[in-house]
């Protein structure tokens, strides 16, 4: 049996590559999509920003 984390970064790797093609459309990565939607849900600063996309650096 594959240990969690295999799992989770094997699910990540999915999830990149079913956002690489609708988003490539707009020559936008899964990031660079991430940061705009963090904007359109009312980020207005860098630091609020940052702190909306803080769960997702790694």
């Amino acid at each position: 049996m594959k240990p969690i984390g295999h799992w989770l970064r094997h699910n990540h790797e999915l999830l990149e590559k079913a956002l690489d093609q609708p988003l490539g459309t707009y020559h936008l990565t899964r990031r660079q999509w991430q940061v705009l939607n963090s904007v359109a849900q009312g980020a207005r600063t860098t630091e609020q920003v940052d702190e909306t996309l803080k769960p997702f650096v790694a």
